[in-house]
């Protein structure tokens, strides 16, 4: 490269000693702040000339001189100045410098906002004292719930406030994307989708991983708000799974950014929920309860909304506890049973199967002193082995005495 790229211009402040890289765009003025080079050696770094005489030339005809004064007076004026950090030589070149600035005026619309930029310019000195001291973090935390920005923006207030975040504190937003990023493949996961398939799928893990920069970006809303949490669960599920496409007569729609970062990714094997919601149906309810459950149905409610699991173990125990209210409303029905069938395992040396009407009895009385006495009568009576052979050596204890106390063996 011979020359420097369009739009961008090297400036120097006169008197400091200081050069920057300045890219035009949009109304907007973007900064990028070399470092210690020299004018020389930031033009041979960017353009890639040797020649000592090209070089001196470059930098006549392509650097601008400016007092201090008017740089620093240049946040006052329309072609607003925006510093984007800084530019590592090592690792950057002009056709990224100038990419990093068409991504920020293509994401970060509100700079060709001239109402925007008064207004960022008024927070800006409210945030100054009379000594010229800046306060930066209450200047970016006066950006976030100032009115006048918000009607401006043109975008989504969330969208913006974090974009404020991530220049306040960027590593614990580079953090939080981490963290959004394990919870969206916890959702494709409860989804249906194998662990392995979000390994090996590119597509597929490059989808997911767009769902969670949107979520962190405030693309869907505040992150820490249901909403935003349920708008990437439905993009996640209508990903992995077509059917629930509305261009497939399914509910959600499936975000054009997110169908295009998922072009080519192969057929997702998803296992259904059926089992799943069987498995609450056993934890919560009674079997002879099942039939007004729906199974597919909220099989297919669960495939949507993966946390729609604990809506249904709520419906369930209400179901539960309308019939069985002698019991405490959070007792998981499976625990209620199994101590009941272990009462009849202790007192006839037999299991027995969920729908034995003396099950029923004894759980409908929760009363262990009255399911006692139940179970030895009704053993008696039904020639339950055990409980016949408890009471002959009952009974021949008792013989010793003169006494055969076969009363007490029903009662104790």
């Amino acid at each position: 490269m011979n020359s420097l790229p369009e739009n961008a211009t090297i400036v120097e402040v006169e008197g400091t000693g200081k050069y920057y890289i300045r890219v035009d765009r949009g109304g907007v003025s973007f900064f990028f702040d070399p470092g210690d080079k020299n004018i020389t050696e930031l033009i041979a770094d960017t353009t890639g000339l040797k020649d000592p005489m090209a070089l001196s030339q470059l930098a006549k005809d392509n650097t601008e001189t400016i007092d201090e004064l008017s740089f620093e007076q240049q946040f006052l004026d329309d072609d607003f100045l925006v510093f984007v950090g800084d530019y590592d030589s090592a690792n950057e070149n002009w056709t990224d410098i100038l990419n990093n600035v068409k991504n920020i005026t293509e994401r970060e619309t509100w700079w060709g906002n001239k109402e925007f930029r008064d207004e960022y310019i008024r927070v800006y000195e409210l945030a100054t004292d009379d000594d010229g001291v800046f306060d930066r973090t209450t200047f970016f935390e006066n950006l976030k719930t100032n009115d006048t920005i918000g009607t401006s923006l043109g975008t989504n207030r969330a969208f913006f406030n974090r974009t404020v975040d991530e220049r306040l504190d960027p590593d614990q937003y580079g953090m939080d994307l981490d963290t959004y990023v394990g919870s969206v493949q916890a959702i494709a996961i409860e989804a249906g989708v194998p662990l392995e398939d979000i390994k090996d799928n590119t597509e597929l893990n490059d989808s997911l991983k767009l769902v969670a920069n949107n979520l962190n970006n405030g693309v869907y809303g505040d992150p820490n708000t249901k909403a935003a949490v349920s708008k990437a669960s439905q993009q996640v599920i209508a990903l992995v799974n077509p059917a629930f496409r509305k261009a497939n007569g399914g509910i959600y729609t499936l975000d054009n950014d997110i169908l295009k970062a998922s072009k080519g990714m192969s057929t997702v094997s998803i296992t259904t929920k059926h089992n799943e919601v069987e498995e609450l149906l056993n934890q919560f309810l009674p079997q002879s309860m099942w039939g007004d459950i729906d199974v597919s149905k909220e099989a297919s409610k669960l495939q949507m909304e993966p946390n729609y699991k604990y809506e249904l173990q709520e419906k369930l125990k209400d179901k539960r506890f309308a019939q069985f209210n002698m019991y405490d409303r959070d007792i998981s029905w499976s625990t209620i049973l199994n101590n009941k069938k272990g009462s009849i395992k202790a007192a006839w040396g037999i299991d027995v199967k969920w729908d034995n009407p003396v099950l029923n009895d004894i759980i409908s009385m929760n009363d262990t002193t009255k399911e006692g006495e139940y179970l030895r009568g009704k053993g008696m009576e039904l020639g339950i082995d055990k409980v016949k052979n408890d009471f002959a050596l009952a009974s021949a204890s008792a013989y010793g005495d003169g006494v055969i106390k076969s009363q007490n063996f029903l009662e104790n």
